[in-house]
């Protein structure tokens, strides 16, 4: 469905404790070639020993469902 993987730019990182948000913007094109446009917040908590324990990722699925439906390549 996509062309390439999805590159991501960082708007913004919130952080607070042992938990991070972090804003992005994802871009890529489609096999078709059309440009594919998403919006991510990835929640990342962070465990004792300073490693990554945990990533819950929330993103925009009605762009997903029109990507693999072929009604459009994101906005």
């Amino acid at each position: 469905v996509l062309s390439s993987p999805i590159r991501f730019k960082v708007r913004d990182i919130l952080a607070d404790g042992p938990q991070a948000a972090v804003i992005m913007d994802g871009e890529t094109t489609t096999k078709d070639g059309q440009p594919f446009h998403n919006r991510y917040c990835w929640i990342v908590h962070i465990a004792p020993n300073d490693k990554i324990a945990r990533v819950d990722a929330f993103l925009d699925t009605q762009v997903i469902a029109d990507l693999f439906a072929g009604a459009g390549a994101g906005r």
